[in-house]
């Protein structure tokens, strides 16, 4: 058994010497290289990494409901006067203008579908079963 105080771990690092880390209780490895947990820790550490990124920083500050054209204009005036005061990256502007223009695009395709779907409503027009 291999939980007694003072056992250490029987991996080694990654300059080839004996980890000087404590087993866990009853394993022959501490936590880093015991291999029931290593695919954990790893799942782990991909998780933080995107918990990190950019997108979802981004998701956590989007407003519930889409936004109007005035209140996407009036963020992109901030992002605008931040850049020229010098308190926004450029390329803060860049992205914001890029996710403007994806939404101002998105918004043109479902006004054509409802646009379209009045159209088919107005003249009778059923899809073929």
């Amino acid at each position: 058994m291999h939980d007694r105080t003072g056992d250490r771990c029987s991996g080694t690092n990654r300059d080839g010497g004996p980890c000087a880390a404590p087993c866990r209780p009853g394993r022959p490895w501490c936590a880093f290289h015991d291999p029931d947990v290593r695919e954990r820790i790893a799942a782990g550490r991909v998780q933080g990494g995107r918990d990190k990124s950019n997108a979802r920083r981004a998701r956590k500050h989007l407003p519930a409901e889409p936004m109007t054209a005035a209140e996407v204009h009036a963020y992109l005036g901030v992002v605008f006067k931040g850049v020229i005061g010098g308190k926004l990256a450029p390329g803060v502007a860049v992205a914001a203008a890029t996710v403007a223009k994806a939404m101002v695009q998105v918004a043109e395709v479902g006004h054509l579908e409802e646009q379209i779907a009045e159209l088919r409503s107005l003249v009778g027009w059923r899809r073929a079963s």
